[in-house]
């Protein structure tokens, strides 16, 4: 019953032979095979102490077997909606009564995914076969693994030499100091180095192949490699071999353990190597705890206002649109950790939308719906009980997509005076280069997306997490791997690690329209294609003054593509921050200042490469860069409005945010 990461990584690896077998025989030489050899006393101990200790854990584990295959999953959590606790409850009861065919679903939901892969992979080799470079790129690799041949002699014969190839800075998996002092595992990792680089840059090595394949391709090789990593195996990784020795193989016993409780507590399709302590925070408590209102609600939204906790405010407040895929208190995370906090406490009178989280009932909720009664309704209730007849509005990841469509609207109707000046945080407005997302977006991929929602009504945010976690599979999924399963270790989790995993859901209707007419046809980048409201929309059309925070890291909006919203838009200030989609947004001036800087520029460019060269690198936060140019958008400062008993529905975080 393992999920869409598991059994995507299993045909991956299992692909990865052929491909092997094909691109390259056997090159090692005999001290070469030495380094993957521990001797046969030290095995034979090793394997001695594990097997005690396997069959200690597996008497004391039978239990748990036995509960996995008859348990009913649907008791182990208590919703906090009783609707969708019933729910929920329904849905592990007919996993349990036929697993089987939940498991061809599922299958059938991931098929075309594989055929596209294959399609790709078939597409590549055969021009890959016909390009008079291979030869040359082949003879490259031989002569560098015979250069590491005469290295590993070298270090052998006690000599310090420069290494063949290094990791890159921000690969963290071989930062052990065994991986440099010990000739063994150095070869060993350099090897895996050559013939990773070799196999990345044979792609290019094809001009006759489309731009969408050769991404595919990249994408496939890249999961291949990630999961062949010497790092992810018990002997070619000197610090898992260390734990394991010193530990007698318990380690191994416990992350065995940790895996079984997980699969226990999981269904077909939601299984995650990066399990979520439930109990490890509580809203309104420990996460979410500025002090506010819901003011306003409808079917779709709560409109939270935030107490002020100055004695004036300015006379314009600030609107943020979350994105609908995830819950919005990551931008009021906790304490020292919250832009909300960092706002009201600089005397800003913030609004915020909390999303609900939909079920089979809003199966027919689409776009225009989130976008009528999400920011559009919010502005009117805000200025109907506090008179603000214009407000600053930040929209966050689809937000951001949401606050464009928002702000050519308003301008088609001659209202765009009720937005006069917005922030785009790591938003794409412009989809032609969506990064490896793409390699989920064709034809046959959203109609198996469209046929899963149809069965439920809606498209789970634990499918997109999988698939997120696909884009960064060495951070998300095999450093987890190692972490809990091979080195033992207790899965801990943070503040964002909680948000993360308190997924929400997307109505079916919004989710296909959104899928097909932004990310498959782009066409809000195109004047006048997409119209929602009965209104033309274009991109041009917005005329006020807009600051866009992208990052550099980021694996769901590359920053190359939020960079786009310049390319259509008049008067945009451009930031580029460190870090990715969320820790590049969430960047709290204390504690963590010092790890942070972000890049600035003031000209504007057509391309990414010009703007970066000629940007201005800062230390720090880019938090205090965006609230000084925010503040002087924001008018004078004014006595903060009156919250009337009438409009108090009840306190922040609301109640929308707290169904699971």
């Amino acid at each position: 019953m393992l999920n869409y990461e598991f059994s995507f990584n299993y045909y991956l690896i299992n692909k990865g032979v052929y491909i092997l077998d094909n691109f390259f025989s056997n090159q090692f030489t005999e001290s070469f095979k030495d380094a993957l050899e521990c001797t046969s006393k030290a095995q034979a101990n090793l394997f001695e102490n594990m097997t005690q200790n396997f069959q200690e854990s597996f008497s004391k584990s039978s239990d748990i077997f036995d509960t996995f295959t008859n348990s009913n999953r649907s008791d182990s959590k208590q919703a906090t909606d009783e609707k969708t606790s019933s729910q929920n409850q329904a849905e592990s009861s007919q996993n349990q009564a036929n697993p089987f065919e939940s498991m061809n679903e599922y299958f059938s939901f991931i098929a075309p995914t594989m055929g596209s892969f294959n399609t790709a992979l078939s597409k590549w080799m055969i021009s890959l076969s016909q390009q008079p470079d291979l030869l040359d790129s082949q003879k490259t690799l031989l002569e560098d693994l015979g250069k590491l041949n005469l290295y590993l002699i070298e270090r052998l014969e006690g000599k310090e030499i420069a290494p063949i190839v290094e990791p890159t800075k921000k690969d963290y998996r071989f930062s052990h100091d065994e991986w440099q002092t010990n000739p063994y595992f150095d070869t060993i990792k350099q090897f895996y180095l050559l013939f990773t680089n070799w196999l990345q840059s044979t792609i290019e090595l094809n001009p006759n192949i489309d731009i969408k394949t050769k991404a595919t391709v990249s994408f496939y090789i890249r999961q291949l490699t990630e999961a062949l990593s010497p790092s992810n195996f018990l002997f070619s990784n000197p610090e898992l071999l260390q734990k394991t020795f010193e530990n007698k193989g318990k380690n191994i016993c416990h992350g065995i353990h940790t895996f079984v409780d997980q699969l226990q507590n999981s269904s077909v399709g939601n299984f995650t190597v990066n399990p979520v302590n439930k109990d490890a925070y509580i809203l309104g408590k420990t996460l979410a705890t500025t002090e506010g209102t819901v003011v306003f609600r409808n079917d779709i939204i709560e409109l939270i206002y935030y107490k002020p906790q100055t004695k004036t405010v300015y006379e314009k407040p600030v609107l943020i649109i979350p994105p609908f895929i995830n819950k919005y208190y990551i931008m009021d995370l906790c304490p020292d950790k919250s832009m909300v906090e960092m706002l009201v406490k600089s005397g800003v009178s913030v609004f915020m939308i909390s999303w609900i989280n939909p079920d089979s009932d809003h199966r027919s909720v689409t776009f225009e719906d989130y976008l009528q009664e999400g920011p559009l309704t919010a502005l009117t209730a805000i200025e109907e009980q506090f008179k603000f007849k214009s407000v600053h509005a930040v929209g966050y990841c689809v937000g951001g997509t949401l606050l464009a469509c928002l702000l050519s609207c308003l301008k088609k109707h001659k209202m765009e005076s009720k937005v006069s000046s917005a922030t785009f945080l790591t938003s794409l407005v412009d989809f032609k280069n969506v990064g490896d997302i793409g390699v989920f977006i064709d034809e046959d991929q959203i109609k198996a997306i469209e046929d899963r929602m149809s069965k439920k009504g809606y498209f789970h945010g634990q499918d997109m997490g999988t698939m997120f976690d696909l884009l960064k599979p060495q951070q998300l999924i095999w450093s987890s791997v190692l972490n809990y399963y091979l080195l033992g270790k207790e899965p801990v989790t943070n503040e964002i690690m909680f948000w993360n995993g308190d997924t929400t859901r997307i109505p079916e209707a919004l989710h296909s329209f959104y899928l097909r007419n932004f990310y498959l046809e782009n066409k809000l980048a195109k004047a006048n294609e997409l119209s929602l409201l009965d209104t033309p929309l274009n991109l041009a059309d917005i005329s006020c003054d807009v600051y866009c925070l992208a990052t550099t890291d980021d694996h769901i909006v590359p920053w190359e593509s939020a960079f786009e919203l310049t390319q259509h838009v008049k008067n945009v200030e451009f930031v580029l921050s460190n870090y990715g989609h969320i820790v590049g947004v969430i960047q709290p001036v204390k504690p963590n200042a010092k790890a942070f800087r972000y890049h600035t520029n003031s000209k504007s460019y057509n391309t990414t490469e010009e703007w970066l060269n000629t940007s201005r690198t800062h230390s720090g936060s880019w938090w205090p860069h965006w609230n000084k140019w925010l503040l002087g958008k924001l008018g004078k400062k004014v006595k903060p409005p009156v919250l009337l008993k009438k409009h108090q529905i009840c306190s922040a975080p609301g109640e929308y945010v707290q169904i699971t």
